[in-house]
């Protein structure tokens, strides 16, 4: 139960690519309670499985008690951020074994959400960065770690990076995220203002929805003075997407990644970005700190803050100096060549088929036990 694996969402992204790999060793039936997937026709030979419908919103609150009164599972893997799905435990059935696999993205771990974490058969998280914030929390809990992948086959460097003209003189600043508050997009636009003051021919690339879930972003680069050195993907959403192989185009446009982030469960686009081949740039907090550090730049952070009804404490990326790092990557081809080239080898250590291996163990624990 998670993101409907025919979004555009990171979530969405992650169930595809586990569901469809556990379904093809032919050991394990599959299905997905998909969230936001309202009963259109989806490719089959793409996600090969069956997909409940739940209404935007709902969070399978909906349609989780028919789907497992039909689908009759051994296990419930849920997927999303905990206060998406602590309501399962207040139904009025228990539902089978039940797999927790749980983006920490800010810290300190909510109290309230302890009992949740005890409540579930196995809590799984995707960094170390999440184990360490819930054994914080719970000093005697043995949350299980599984981290996300990157197909490397999809995402990967390509010949003289298929620039389109209009870019094929320009240093790319660029960014894959989705337009919501805690992936701090103005920082970004901030300072590609203030670092293509003295390089005229850089160009900001926003791969993310205009008016989403958090900034206005086309007035906001008129804001900055920079709409006429900004592209934004036309009609991108979390409906209508891009294929891998157009994304992967994408990510090929960049000089550099950069996500001034205010905290990552993961941070799936970093790794897909480093699987092409592109360096990154990140905030240096969360998990962040894991993918980048030593094949990758960290913006320093200048502070914290605390926001949401959760209580959770994210970073203030420091501005000036991601200016003065972009500043540093645009002056130095060897430092971005060694980020390439380490950024790709770790990528590859990371692939979906290694991951799936992990729940693999997992689930024949669960289902044995």
């Amino acid at each position: 139960m998670s993101d409907s694996p025919t979004l555009c969402t990171g979530f969405g992204r992650v169930t595809r690519e586990i569901l469809t790999r556990l379904m093809a060793t032919g050991a394990f039936d599959v299905a997905c309670l998909g969230w936001g997937y309202e009963g259109w026709p989806y490719p089959r030979d793409e996600i090969p499985f069956d997909v409940y419908p739940s209404r935007p919103g709902s969070v399978g609150r909906d349609t989780l008690p028919s789907a497992l009164e039909e689908f009759q599972p051994d296990v419930l893997i849920t997927l999303g951020d905990i206060w998406m799905v602590e309501w399962i435990k207040d139904l009025p059935s228990r539902p089978p074994k039940v797999v927790a696999y749980v983006p920490i993205d800010g810290e300190p771990f909510y109290p309230p959400w302890v009992h949740f974490a005890r409540w579930v058969d196995v809590l799984v998280t995707c960094s170390g960065f999440g184990e360490r914030t819930i054994r914080q929390a719970i000093p005697e809990f043995q949350p299980r770690m599984i981290p996300h992948g990157a197909d490397c086959e999809a995402f990967r460097p390509l010949p003289h990076r298929a620039r389109p003209s209009l870019l094929s003189d320009r240093f790319v600043v660029g960014c894959v995220a989705r337009n919501q508050p805690r992936k701090n997009l103005p920082a970004l636009i901030e300072a590609f203002a203030k670092f293509s003051v003295n390089h005229p021919e850089s160009l900001l690339y926003l791969h993310s929805d205009p008016e989403d879930v958090g900034w206005d972003l086309l007035d906001l680069v008129k804001r900055w003075n920079v709409f006429d050195r900004t592209c934004i993907s036309a009609h991108a959403s979390v409906r209508n997407g891009v294929s891998s192989a157009k994304l992967n185009e994408i990510y090929n446009y960049f000089d550099v990644m950069v996500l001034p982030t205010a905290g990552e469960g993961f941070g799936l686009p970093i790794l897909e970005a480093m699987a092409a081949g592109v360096p990154v740039m990140a905030t240096g907090y969360s998990s962040c700190v894991e993918l980048l550090e030593g094949r990758g730049t960290l913006i320093d952070v200048q502070g914290f803050a605390t926001a949401g009804r959760h209580n959770v404490r994210y970073a203030i990326p420091d501005i000036e100096d991601l200016v003065a790092k972009l500043e540093k990557l645009k002056a130095d081809p060897g430092l971005a060549e060694a980020a390439r080239i380490a950024g790709r080898a770790y990528a590859e250590t990371l692939s979906w088929d290694a991951v799936v291996l992990e729940w693999i163990e997992l689930l024949s624990e669960l289902v044995t036990s």
